[in-house]
């Protein structure tokens, strides 16, 4: 019987689709990686051949990790099969052993399960061939990598984890636990991989990886460019030991599922054998109203809503949710144990923005596995049940499934939100940071987040409608999600108007809060909304309601239902283009904006055309005479400059002077000394000049500022910093004196009568040195915790970085070539610690 089964296994899975569709994906995956330079797969190869040996052996370990999904679907289906389709009593009465029941399953969707990995292979030997691709950076073909890559990750991986999900949906003979099992192998992974990498002994390291990608990582990690150019990987040393260690751990596995599973059905609740039913306790059955049935559209309303509360209690109730969100509740406060840490030793108070940054990288990957399972889930449900016959004569409107389906998702989703801030906020509380901004939360999760998931919601439902194929469903929708996140900068596409669910990005800053952001992040959101609903409309014709589940009878009845829906499908169609046309107006003729291809070709003929001109004497800048108006309320402003040069080289700077006008409640700054300030006309001017000639290099800067002087040796050192943010001023001053205290005596005076540390928002995180002016973001040393004293006080240190380019790179000028800004970064850099102690 065993290899009835097998060769059974293996006929139903090589009539499907999906293991040829799957390889097609990891084929088009390797053909990319080796064909192209956008497309990487586990980072650049470097100076190694794109189908070197220690490439391919590369791809196949990574790809036994990544497409754990779709082996999932192998194993899961050959466990769980017989239960679903309720053929398992007919199967069990038959003389069959389980000893033949368990193996030809599992060895046959085992065989099976190989066939999406030879994608690899595939798709790296033609990839090296295209007639696009530099010969130099393509190898002789060593066909024992891909042999050893099938034989040394693929296999033992595919036993361990195989074994795992086989398991799992044997024994619970439920087919989403098993996806679920597969989730949580990938993040206990991750977690596993985060605590490994503390393992001061790297050799136990890579024996504790059960996928063997650290073994790898381990035993190359000496490997000069030949050596991966020409050796391929095989059963030896560390490899040896961790292969061994892991199929028999998978060995063991499928063990105990022998052990455990059982041909018998399992007992159902109810009554005990010999309990008889007290007839005093019986129910006594009133009569049976008359109901008349009402077909209004308040009515369709209410059972809209009834259903969505069905709908919706269905999937947070099911075992399988509450388990996604626990190891999601897990990941996530495993996450938030590192919130506070920017590595190497530095800490930073946990702000509310950096808090949504670790529930979005955490947290989100669970989020996105509930769409994609549950989408799928929900749309099968009365199907999978057997009750669609029953489900689809009730008397409701043809839209309210899908509708109430779709937003009961979307509730579940928002309840994974809500749980991600409320962790959040916990994380905030006990680290004693009370400092909440609840409105952070509130726009970035349940606002502007929780719309793209309901995109993506949209999206996998409308698949699932259409396709009408619960598996082939699942994997399209994630092929979609793959193809929209790396296929269009390969074509050079970068507009947010084609890109599936793209909108601006929304960067909240406490210095400027949301800025300028919601306005078009809201645009764009409205424009896929739309496109959303268009999908919708697209998926209600094509809904299966009854037995006529075949594309050909849908289509008819489809064009049915387009009879009812056109008016709306016609009006959603007409208001989206009039709102891509709008956007297209505002981003393609109104503002310029250009791929990375198109700037990157706009230098090359930048480059050709002045090239030519390259080292010839050029006049110089001796003077500027700025006049700057900024209008930040509609983000405008004016600039007018005069100009004086000089055709004599490189010559410094004799004078600079500029006024600048701001915003009644604002302070502008700019290089130099504050010559003169007054009011006019609601607005504020500021006038200043520099002290001595300086490098044609400054910036100006306006905002709502805090500010904290000190005199100091006559020099004017000033903090402009947000009220919010006073955490590290006063140690920013500190570091100022020490830096005028120890490069005066050595390098010679300071030059200028002011030292200005200006807090910008954190759209970027550096700081800069502009003569007597040095910007420095609120998202590195304003929010950094220094109450650990073994901490390593940045804060200090930077500031002293940013005040020794006032004597390098200010006073002690490189020329302008290959070398000179090392220099001037690396001369004070050796002194820090010397003049610098805590």
């Amino acid at each position: 019987m065993f290899l009835q089964l097998f060769r059974f296994e293996l006929r139903y899975w090589l009539r499907q689709p999906i293991a040829y569709i799957f390889f097609l994906v990891n084929a088009l995956l390797v053909f990319g990686a080796t064909s192209s330079d956008v497309i990487t797969i586990g980072g650049g190869v470097g100076n190694v051949f794109k189908n070197s040996p220690y490439v391919v052996q590369n791809y196949y370990a990574l790809f036994s990790l990544l497409s754990l999904l779709m082996i999932t679907t192998f194993f899961n289906s050959a466990a769980a099969r017989d239960f679903n389709e309720k053929t398992n009593q007919i199967l069990f009465a038959t003389p069959l052993q389980k000893r033949d029941f368990l193996l030809g399953r599992f060895f046959g969707a085992l065989v099976v399960s190989i066939i999406p990995f030879l994608g690899v292979s595939f798709g790296s030997l033609i990839g090296s061939m295209m007639p696009w691709v530099d010969p130099e950076l393509v190898g002789p073909t060593v066909w024992s990598a891909h042999l050893n890559g099938l034989l040394v990750f693929i296999l033992p991986n595919l036993i361990f984890s195989g074994a795992i999900i086989f398991g799992i949906a044997a024994l619970t003979r439920n087919t989403l636990l098993s996806f679920i099992g597969s989730i949580v192998l990938l993040v206990g992974y991750s977690i596993s991989q985060s605590l490994i990498s503390d393992v001061e002994n790297e050799v136990w390291g890579a024996i504790l990886d059960p996928f063997g990608l650290r073994t790898f990582s381990v035993v190359t990690k000496y490997w000069t460019v030949d050596d991966r150019n020409t050796q391929s990987l095989g059963f030896e040393g560390l490899v040896l030991i961790n292969r061994t260690v892991w199929t028999a751990v998978g060995l063991l596995v499928f063990g105990l599922v022998w052990r455990w599973f059982s041909f018998s059905e399992r007992a159902r609740p109810g009554k005990r054998p010999g309990e008889k039913e007290n007839p005093a306790s019986a129910k006594t059955w009133e009569p049976l109203k008359t109901v008349k049935p009402e077909f209004s559209p308040s009515w369709s309303v209410k059972q809209l809503l009834s259903q969505i509360r069905i709908e919706s209690l269905s999937i947070m109730k099911n075992i399988a949710f509450v388990m996604i969100m626990v190891f999601g509740a897990i990941n996530l406060i495993a996450g938030m144990s590192f919130a506070t840490s920017q590595g190497y030793g530095l800490t930073t108070f946990p702000v509310t923005y950096a808090i949504v940054d670790v529930i979005q990288g955490s947290f989100y990957a669970f989020i996105v596995a509930v769409i994609t399972f549950y989408t799928g889930a929900i749309v099968w449900k009365e199907r999978e049940s057997k009750v669609q016959d029953i489900y689809d004569a009730l008397p409701y409107p043809d839209w309210l499934p899908m509708l109430s389906k779709t937003f009961a998702m979307y509730l579940a989703v928002l309840v994974l939100l809500l749980t991600g801030g409320l962790i959040g906020v916990v994380t905030q509380l006990l680290n004693g940071f009370t400092d909440l901004r609840l409105e952070v939360y509130l726009v970035k999760l349940i606002g502007t987040d929780s719309l793209t998931f309901l995109s993506l919601i949209i999206l996998s439902i409308f698949i699932h409608s259409v396709v009408n194929n619960r598996y082939i469903g699942y994997f399209l929708f994630i092929a979609v999600i793959i193809t929209n996140s790396f296929v269009w900068p390969v074509l050079d596409v970068s507009s947010n108007l084609v890109i599936y669910g793209g909108t601006p990005t929304v960067t909240y800053s406490d210095m400027n809060g949301f800025g300028p952001f919601l306005a078009a992040y809201g645009a764009f959101r409205a424009y896929w909304l739309l496109a959303g609903s268009i999908l919708l409309c697209v998926a209600l014709l094509y809904w299966v309601r009854g037995r006529e589940a075949g594309f050909r009878t849908r289509t008819l009845i489809a064009r049915r239902r387009l009879l009812a829906i056109r008016p709306v499908l016609l009006g959603l169609v007409f208001v989206w283009l009039i709102g891509g046309g709008w956007l297209f107006y505002n981003t393609k003729v109104l503002n310029t904006f250009m791929t990375n291809d198109e700037s990157e070709k706009r230098m090359v003929e930048y480059e050709k055309r002045y090239k030519k001109y390259e080292g010839r004497l050029q006049p110089r800048v001796i003077s500027l005479d700025y006049r700057i108006d900024l209008y930040p309320e509609n983000r405008r402003l004016e600039v007018t400059c005069t100009q004086w040069v000089k055709n004599k080289g490189v010559t410094a700077i004799d004078t600079l002077y500029f006024t600048l006008p701001s915003t009644f409640d604002k302070i502008a700054i700019a290089p130099g000394s504050l010559r003169k300030q007054w009011k006019e006309k609601g607005r504020n001017y500021f006038h200043y000049e520099l002290d001595h000639p300086s490098m044609n290099f400054y910036a100006f800067m306006s905002a709502r500022y805090q500010v904290k002087k000190k005199m100091y040796k006559g020099i004017s050192l000033e903090v402009y910093y947000d009220a919010r943010h006073a955490y590290n001023v006063s140690k920013m001053l500190m570091s100022m004196e020490k830096s005028i205290d120890y490069y005066a005596t050595h390098f010679g005076p300071y030059r200028h009568k002011q030292a200005r540390i200006i807090e910008f928002p954190r759209y970027a995180s550096f700081a800069q040195a502009f003569p007597g002016t040095m910007p420095y973001s609120e998202s590195i040393g304003f929010i950094a915790n220094l109450e650990n004293p073994e901490d390593i006080d940045m804060v200090t240190y930077v500031v002293a970085h940013e005040m020794g380019h006032q004597w390098w790179a200010h006073q002690v000028v490189g020329p302008e070539m290959q070398g000179s800004y090392t220099l001037q970064q690396s001369q004070h850099g050796d002194v820090l610690p010397q003049g610098y102690d805590r």
